[in-house]
């Protein structure tokens, strides 16, 4: 089966599973195996649905990864990371404040509920990248990634909430900054830089002036940006005194920066970033996490589409091998490539990642 977003859906197309709305209530709108006409992609469209799973000739036996949140609660989380965020500022509104930091507290439990649901599968976050609001969504994918390196780790329930909370509030500080530095289309001068450098400190003077009084929480903030060789900020802190939680935070933040389109620039491939990570371990990553790092996210889910160097592309449909996919051709000869074990293969190098194709280039299925 194949997932088609609702700016490519077409009359024509068949339902691979039944599309249900309602979160809770779990409201069966359109049924498995029904042929979509304009009068039901009308109806998507009114129940604000972001697209569906069709069936396709090529791709019918691939259940593609599923997102690691609904959207329910990827959209209340990201509101009230909105409501946090804006009114950082405000020294008047502690009261109301401290009502949507509880929410965010209650939303990772939630986060550490879903990864322990899936524990033995990779966490897929590529449904958080957004163009827009990036700040918003930057913190709860840095808040997914940190609860499953700490999963992976094998660290206890509290410790998990404790890292998931100072994860989705480790950008706080940048609040304080002027907005046309944070997206400055270009590089920033030595003295913008040093005013970015700040960002940490002012996240810890925020969680102090919020009652936020536990050290590992604001260790985690204050510190994710130290580098294990000793040259990161705001501390300079050598490895041994960089904290646990600023460890992990630190990974987690360079991967989903990296992996998400900023004004300035594209996103990096997800095997590039790792691969850069992997190059700065005992520079600006602890080893054992990267590892974790490395054995827990989903660099290429099944279902998204690869583009290689030769211009051929491809749908992953497999990924037990994280960074070397097994995937089928969407072009004849529509075989079936391993990336890991053919030497065939090896001289063929990812250079793009989609998660939606062009319908036109899908033959789908009828009858």
């Amino acid at each position: 089966m194949l997932f088609i977003p609702m700016s490519q859906l077409k009359s024509g197309m068949k339902l691979a599973n039944d599309v249900l709305v309602f979160e809770h209530a779990n409201v069966r709108l359109l049924k498995r195996g029904m042929v979509l006409s304009q009068n039901f992609i009308d109806r998507l469209h009114r129940f604000d649905v972001s697209g569906v799973y069709v069936k396709d000739e090529l791709t019918g036996d691939i259940i593609p990864s599923q997102p690691i949140m609904s959207k329910r609660l990827k959209t209340n989380t990201l509101n009230n990371l909105e409501w946090v965020f804006k009114r950082s500022t405000e020294k008047d509104s502690k009261k109301g404040t401290k009502k949507y930091i509880q929410h965010l507290d209650d939303t990772v439990i939630k986060l550490i509920d879903l990864v322990k649901e899936n524990e033995s599968k990779l966490v897929n976050i590529n449904d958080l990248k957004a163009y827009d609001e990036y700040t918003y969504h930057h913190s709860l994918s840095v808040a997914v990634i940190a609860i499953g390196i700490g999963m992976q780790l094998g660290i206890s329930q509290d410790e998990l909430h404790r890292l998931g909370f100072a994860a989705i509030m480790h950008d706080i500080g940048k609040m304080e900054i002027p907005i046309e530095i944070i997206n400055k289309p270009a590089k920033l001068t030595t003295e913008e830089f040093e005013i970015i450098k700040k960002h940490p400190v002012y996240g810890g003077e925020y969680l102090a002036l919020n009652d936020v009084n536990d050290q590992g929480i604001y260790d985690g903030v204050v510190h994710h940006h130290e580098m294990v060789n000793g040259t990161g900020y705001p501390n300079n802190l050598p490895d041994r005194e960089i904290p646990f939680f600023s460890k992990i935070i630190s990974v987690a933040d360079v991967y989903d920066a990296l992996t998400s389109h900023r004004p300035y620039r594209d996103p990096l491939l997800p095997t590039h970033v790792a691969e850069y990570m992997m190059g700065n371990c005992g520079i600006a990553f602890d080893m054992d996490i990267v590892k974790a790092f490395l054995n827990k996210i989903e660099f290429f889910p099944v279902g998204s589409f690869v583009e290689f160097n030769n211009e051929k592309k491809a749908v992953v449909i497999n990924n037990e091998n994280p960074l070397h996919p097994l995937v089928r051709l969407i072009e004849p000869p529509f075989s079936t490539l391993d990336l890991f074990n053919d030497p065939s293969t090896y001289s063929m190098v990812i250079t793009k990642l989609f998660e939606e194709f062009p319908v036109a280039d899908l033959k789908m299925a009828s009858g």
